[in-house]
């Protein structure tokens, strides 16, 4: 496994994960990238699809399994985290199939 970032931002965190869960349906639309930057700022999503650019599914997925609870903890973070990626899914009006399996599976690991 891929070492683990030790200077990350809460914001860094949820730029990987919502870049992650808006490639779920294999198309990162203009609406979704446009939400993610006001959400987290460009130098947070910079930062982000650096540390995601040469790992794979299973690393990134350990990353935010691992990380989750030093940015997002409990059931509050959760909930928190639930609503940006379901906002981020209704940004460009196509909340897919493939979204919602990638949001419960992401819940699943929390």
């Amino acid at each position: 496994m891929s070492e683990q970032p030790t200077n990350w931002r809460k914001e860094d965190f949820l730029a990987l994960l919502l870049f992650y869960a808006a490639s779920a349906d294999l198309n990162i639309s203009e609406e979704e990238i446009n939400y993610i930057a006001s959400l987290c700022g460009e130098e947070h999503c910079t930062i982000a699809k650096a540390y995601g650019e040469n790992r794979s599914d299973y690393e990134i997925i350990e990353s935010l399994k691992n990380m989750k609870d030093s940015f997002f903890p409990g059931e509050k973070g959760t909930a928190e985290l639930h609503n940006h990626m379901e906002t981020l899914f209704r940004a460009d009006q196509d909340y897919s199939h493939l979204e919602h399996n990638i949001l419960r599976g992401l819940e699943r690991l929390w």
